[in-house]
């Protein structure tokens, strides 16, 4: 088969259990057939009159309006007009093609409430990018119309022009993807995971996670940014519940810019349902194609680039990077500090890192072997932005989760000077209490600091360790035991 789902634990299958690609749809498949495949389209005249004729009231205006004139903007990153012709377009045919051939077999949906693991080939994922950016779904999702899948048609991100040159910048980095698949075929043995993992929240209940007695792990707060991290193979998404958030209407947050980059991303929202409180998605394998700098308006595009990333095993050839989907609560009045609220953000994070193994085995086939140090988890501030989360409170929490995972913590706080010199004396002060913090101590302490002085966590979490060493006389007269917290700041101002 062209695919595998891993491990098969799907309820009985219905027609909404599988992702519907157009070749399935027969009236549909012969309007594809009537517009890109039967005729011949050498020009974008030719590729404008198709785009028209399979949907008259559709709007494609980065391939009508920009691409003819795009030698003239120093913005098109090296993809001009004869470019696109001469090279993607060929390719962008010749995959549509062959989609029936590429998904003879039924691809699961991987639904709400179930775990499992979907993989696709690297022509697979590319096909599915095809056809979402020239709108040939069926199925056009989202919570709009009351769907539980994000639509997989591109909205208004393809119809960015030189006139939002940040949002442009998401789609030149998908042609730079298709440019590279064009020139070296995408290969059928390098696949893309995509992971649905969910925990029982009735067994992580906050008692559970105040008596867990798993130490603190490694925290090392690093300038720079998560993607750019070579050490740490689990990253965070900034997740929409709604995988992939915005970046169908050429948003421009943490999660909409990363699936750009990483355009293996978008072909996983083909395949999950809305994340519930307790479950995220995993999507490993998927290679970065292009760079960038700045952030939302200010974002600009640096160019393509080739990752010298790891692959899983010397038999697999797949990247060894795992993209963990989080969503966190959207801080409507404060109710992120809600005990609900709270251990639901905890939760969110142990679903997709906890037992964080069986994620390579499944990849490879077989039991992965571990290695002799703890992996890592880069993150930032997590649902800070547009969910109006407060970064100390968020920092905290994801310490707690990753530590019950026993990964190491690699916090970036994008230049955050005065919150990097927060942490940091929290991290310190962990450091030095005479007797080491465990997950359930550090969370009867962040609860305790939401009620006495929410304003500012860190401090109120550093007044508690300095109570608690006075104390602790004795454990200060002697010398003290080896804490199993290490941390480590190389954070920058920049």
């Amino acid at each position: 088969v062209s695919f595998r789902v891993i491990p098969p634990k799907f309820s009985p299958m219905t027609e909404t259990q599988y992702v519907e690609f157009p070749h399935q749809n027969e009236d549909l498949w012969k309007l594809v057939e009537s517009c890109f495949i039967s005729k011949e389209i050498k020009t974008l005249d030719d590729f404008s009159s198709a785009l028209k004729e399979f949907n008259p009231s559709g709007k494609y205006h980065f391939f009508t309006d920009y691409i003819p004139q795009a030698d003239a903007y120093a913005a098109n990153g090296g993809i001009t007009t004869d470019i696109f012709v001469n090279e993607i377009l060929p390719f962008i045919l010749k995959m549509i093609a062959k989609s029936p051939t590429l998904f003879k077999d039924p691809v699961p949906v991987l639904r709400r409430r179930q775990v499992g693991t979907v993989a696709l080939n690297q022509e697979q994922a590319c096909c599915i990018v095809i056809m979402g950016m020239l709108k040939l779904f069926p199925y056009h999702g989202g919570r709009r119309i009351g769907g539980l899948r994000p639509s997989i048609n591109f909205g208004a991100l393809v119809c960015v022009t030189q006139g939002s040159p940040a949002n442009l910048v998401l789609m030149i980095s998908i042609m730079h993807y298709l440019l590279r698949l064009s020139r070296n075929p995408p290969s059928p043995g390098r696949n893309v995971f995509v992971s649905r993992r969910s925990i029982d929240p009735e067994q992580h209940s906050i008692e559970w996670w105040m008596n867990c007695d798993v130490p603190l792990t490694q925290v090392k707060i690093l300038p720079g940014r998560i993607e750019d991290d070579k050490e740490a193979i689990f990253q965070a998404d900034f997740a929409n519940e709604w995988l992939g958030g915005g970046v169908m209407n050429a948003a421009l947050a943490q999660e909409e810019i990363l699936f750009c980059v990483k355009p293996e991303c978008l072909a996983a929202m083909a395949l999950v349902e809305v994340m519930e409180p307790h479950e995220s998605i995993i999507i490993s394998g998927a290679e970065r194609f292009t760079d960038y700098t700045g952030y939302h308006y200010g974002l600009k595009f640096k160019g393509p680039i080739q990752e010298e990333t790891p692959l899983i095993s010397e038999k697999v050839n797949s990247i060894r990077n795992h993209i963990v989907a989080i969503d966190a609560v959207v801080n409507f009045h404060d109710s992120q500090f809600q005990p609900d609220m709270l251990l639901r953000d905890m939760n969110k994070i142990y679903a997709g890192l906890h037992s964080y193994e069986e994620i390579e085995s499944v990849m490879i086939g077989s039991e992965a072997t571990s290695t002799a140090s703890a992996e890592s988890f880069a993150t930032g501030h997590w649902g800070c932005g547009a969910f109006g989360g407060d970064k100390q409170l968020k920092a905290i929490q994801q310490w707690i989760s990753v530590s019950a995972c026993k990964l190491n913590l690699h916090y970036f706080p994008f230049g955050d000077q005065k919150f990097t010199e927060a942490f940091q004396a929290v991290l310190d002060a962990v450091q030095s209490s005479p007797s080491p913090i465990t997950v359930g101590s550090l969370t009867k302490m962040l609860i305790k600091a939401i009620e006495t002085s929410r304003k500012d966590i860190f401090k109120a979490i550093q007044l508690q360790i300095s109570e608690t060493t006075k104390l602790e006389p004795e454990l200060l007269a002697a010398p003290p035991e080896e804490n199993t917290v290490a941390v480590s700041s190389e954070s920058s101002s920049s």
